[in-house]
Protein backbone atom coordinates (compact mmCIF):
# COMPACT_ATOMS: atom_id res chain seq x y z
CA UNK A 1 0.00 0.00 0.00
CA UNK A 2 1.93 3.48 -1.11
CA UNK A 3 0.80 6.73 1.14
CA UNK A 4 1.85 9.90 -0.39
CA UNK A 5 3.12 12.52 1.89
CA UNK A 6 3.00 15.85 2.32
CA UNK A 7 4.39 18.61 3.93
CA UNK A 8 5.72 18.42 7.58
CA UNK A 9 3.67 19.86 10.77
CA UNK A 10 4.20 22.57 12.44
CA UNK A 11 4.69 21.42 16.35
CA UNK A 12 5.60 23.25 19.54
CA UNK A 13 4.67 23.98 23.10
CA UNK A 14 4.27 26.42 25.92
CA UNK A 15 4.60 26.43 29.25
CA UNK A 16 1.17 27.78 31.07
CA UNK A 17 0.14 28.17 34.97
CA UNK A 18 -1.35 24.75 35.04
CA UNK A 19 0.84 22.89 33.01
CA UNK A 20 1.84 22.60 29.49
CA UNK A 21 0.08 22.74 25.79
CA UNK A 22 1.49 21.07 23.21
CA UNK A 23 0.13 22.93 20.10
CA UNK A 24 -0.17 20.97 16.44
CA UNK A 25 -0.15 23.00 13.58
CA UNK A 26 -2.13 25.88 15.91
CA UNK A 27 -4.20 23.52 17.88
CA UNK A 28 -3.58 23.34 21.09
CA UNK A 29 -3.49 20.30 23.62
CA UNK A 30 -3.38 20.78 27.34
CA UNK A 31 -1.23 18.68 29.84
CA UNK A 32 -3.04 19.59 33.28
CA UNK A 33 -1.18 19.62 36.49
CA UNK A 34 -1.99 19.44 40.03
CA UNK A 35 -1.92 23.51 41.03
CA UNK A 36 0.38 22.43 43.88
CA UNK A 37 3.29 20.17 42.32
CA UNK A 38 2.96 22.45 39.35
CA UNK A 39 3.62 25.97 40.99
CA UNK A 40 6.30 24.36 43.08
CA UNK A 41 8.34 22.89 39.80
CA UNK A 42 11.49 24.39 38.97
CA UNK A 43 11.15 26.52 36.08
CA UNK A 44 14.30 24.44 34.22
CA UNK A 45 12.33 20.89 35.13
CA UNK A 46 9.15 22.48 33.07
CA UNK A 47 11.60 23.20 30.50
CA UNK A 48 13.03 20.22 30.21
CA UNK A 49 8.96 18.11 30.61
CA UNK A 50 8.44 20.47 27.58
CA UNK A 51 10.65 19.50 25.53
CA UNK A 52 10.71 15.91 26.10
CA UNK A 53 6.80 15.41 26.42
CA UNK A 54 6.63 17.70 23.34
CA UNK A 55 8.15 14.52 21.20
CA UNK A 56 6.83 11.80 23.24
CA UNK A 57 3.57 12.90 22.65
CA UNK A 58 3.63 14.05 18.41
CA UNK A 59 6.70 11.81 17.22
CA UNK A 60 4.29 9.40 15.83
CA UNK A 61 1.49 12.19 13.97
CA UNK A 62 3.23 12.25 10.80
CA UNK A 63 2.57 8.41 9.88
CA UNK A 64 -1.06 8.90 10.74
CA UNK A 65 -1.27 12.41 9.06
CA UNK A 66 0.87 11.38 6.16
CA UNK A 67 3.28 14.02 6.70
CA UNK A 68 6.68 13.90 5.89
CA UNK A 69 8.14 14.48 9.04
CA UNK A 70 8.09 17.43 11.99
CA UNK A 71 8.93 21.02 12.65
CA UNK A 72 9.45 21.79 16.20
CA UNK A 73 10.18 25.08 17.83
CA UNK A 74 11.39 22.95 20.89
CA UNK A 75 14.71 22.05 22.17
CA UNK A 76 16.25 18.86 20.60
CA UNK A 77 14.54 16.50 23.77
CA UNK A 78 17.39 14.91 25.70
CA UNK A 79 15.22 11.70 25.62
CA UNK A 80 14.60 11.26 22.33
CA UNK A 81 16.73 8.30 21.66
CA UNK A 82 14.12 6.51 24.05
CA UNK A 83 11.08 7.28 22.32
CA UNK A 84 12.15 6.66 19.22
CA UNK A 85 13.32 3.23 20.05
CA UNK A 86 10.02 2.82 21.45
CA UNK A 87 8.21 3.69 18.32
CA UNK A 88 9.92 1.32 17.01
CA UNK A 89 9.25 -1.56 18.61
CA UNK A 90 5.12 -0.29 18.70
CA UNK A 91 5.50 0.01 15.06
CA UNK A 92 5.76 -4.21 14.75
CA UNK A 93 2.98 -5.02 16.71
CA UNK A 94 1.09 -2.49 15.23
CA UNK A 95 1.91 -3.92 12.10
CA UNK A 96 0.75 -7.48 12.80
CA UNK A 97 -1.96 -6.04 14.62
CA UNK A 98 -3.07 -4.01 11.16
CA UNK A 99 -2.38 -6.70 9.37
CA UNK A 100 -0.17 -5.04 6.87
CA UNK A 101 3.07 -6.10 5.24
CA UNK A 102 5.93 -6.64 7.69
CA UNK A 103 8.36 -3.60 7.74
CA UNK A 104 6.02 -0.67 6.14
CA UNK A 105 5.29 1.44 8.86
CA UNK A 106 9.20 0.96 9.86
CA UNK A 107 9.87 2.32 6.57
CA UNK A 108 7.89 5.39 6.85
CA UNK A 109 8.84 5.95 10.36
CA UNK A 110 12.93 5.58 9.51
CA UNK A 111 12.42 7.76 6.83
CA UNK A 112 10.42 10.96 8.97
CA UNK A 113 12.22 13.77 9.07
CA UNK A 114 12.24 16.09 12.52
CA UNK A 115 13.73 19.61 13.13
CA UNK A 116 14.33 21.70 16.07
CA UNK A 117 14.40 25.23 17.20
CA UNK A 118 17.79 24.23 18.72
CA UNK A 119 19.80 20.90 18.80
CA UNK A 120 21.14 21.83 22.04
CA UNK A 121 19.20 19.52 24.74
CA UNK A 122 17.83 21.00 28.26
CA UNK A 123 19.80 18.94 30.82
CA UNK A 124 18.68 18.35 34.27
CA UNK A 125 20.31 20.07 36.95
CA UNK A 126 22.42 18.05 39.09
CA UNK A 127 22.38 18.31 42.67
CA UNK A 128 18.58 19.75 42.94
CA UNK A 129 16.15 18.70 45.41
CA UNK A 130 16.52 16.33 48.93
CA UNK A 131 19.54 14.70 49.45
CA UNK A 132 18.87 11.24 49.76
CA UNK A 133 20.63 7.61 51.46
CA UNK A 134 21.47 4.88 49.64
CA UNK A 135 20.42 1.45 50.58
CA UNK A 136 22.30 -1.07 48.64
CA UNK A 137 19.30 -3.75 49.71
CA UNK A 138 16.57 -1.43 48.67
CA UNK A 139 15.90 -2.04 44.79
CA UNK A 140 13.05 0.04 42.71
CA UNK A 141 10.49 -1.91 40.38
CA UNK A 142 8.68 -0.34 37.57
CA UNK A 143 5.79 -2.82 38.16
CA UNK A 144 3.03 -3.74 35.93
CA UNK A 145 2.17 -7.18 37.13
CA UNK A 146 3.60 -8.39 34.02
CA UNK A 147 5.59 -11.68 34.19
CA UNK A 148 8.99 -9.27 34.18
CA UNK A 149 7.77 -7.20 36.85
CA UNK A 150 6.69 -10.22 39.03
CA UNK A 151 9.74 -12.42 38.21
CA UNK A 152 11.66 -9.68 39.41
CA UNK A 153 9.85 -9.08 42.50
CA UNK A 154 10.46 -12.76 43.27
CA UNK A 155 13.64 -12.86 42.71
CA UNK A 156 14.35 -10.01 44.92
CA UNK A 157 12.49 -11.45 47.39
CA UNK A 158 14.43 -14.49 47.29
CA UNK A 159 18.02 -12.82 47.56
CA UNK A 160 17.06 -10.77 50.00
CA UNK A 161 16.15 -7.29 49.07
CA UNK A 162 14.14 -5.05 49.79
CA UNK A 163 11.46 -4.58 46.59
CA UNK A 164 9.40 -1.03 46.46
CA UNK A 165 7.09 -1.26 43.91
CA UNK A 166 6.40 1.71 41.60
CA UNK A 167 3.23 1.62 39.88
CA UNK A 168 2.41 4.30 37.29
CA UNK A 169 -1.58 4.60 35.60
CA UNK A 170 -1.90 5.67 31.88
CA UNK A 171 -4.60 7.57 31.53
CA UNK A 172 -5.62 5.81 29.08
CA UNK A 173 -6.45 2.29 30.47
CA UNK A 174 -8.48 3.87 33.85
CA UNK A 175 -10.03 0.55 34.03
CA UNK A 176 -6.99 -1.43 35.26
CA UNK A 177 -5.84 1.23 38.04
CA UNK A 178 -8.52 -0.10 40.90
CA UNK A 179 -7.70 -3.46 40.08
CA UNK A 180 -4.53 -2.79 40.10
CA UNK A 181 -4.24 -0.97 43.72
CA UNK A 182 -6.07 -3.85 45.09
CA UNK A 183 -3.16 -6.06 44.16
CA UNK A 184 -0.38 -3.96 45.24
CA UNK A 185 -2.43 -3.24 48.34
CA UNK A 186 -2.21 -7.08 48.61
CA UNK A 187 1.37 -7.46 47.92
CA UNK A 188 2.41 -4.88 50.58
CA UNK A 189 1.22 -6.75 53.35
Amino acid sequence: MKTKTTQTLSVGGCLTRQGLDIIVEQRKFPIVYPKKIWQSTPIWLKKFLLDNLTFAETHYLPLMLKKSGVDYSTNYPLFEPIFYKNQLLDMLICEKTDKVKPLSYLRRFYNLTFSFASSISRWPKAKTGRPFSFDPKTVVIPFTFGKESLTTLALSLEIGLRPVLFYSQEPVQPYEESYKKRQLASLSR
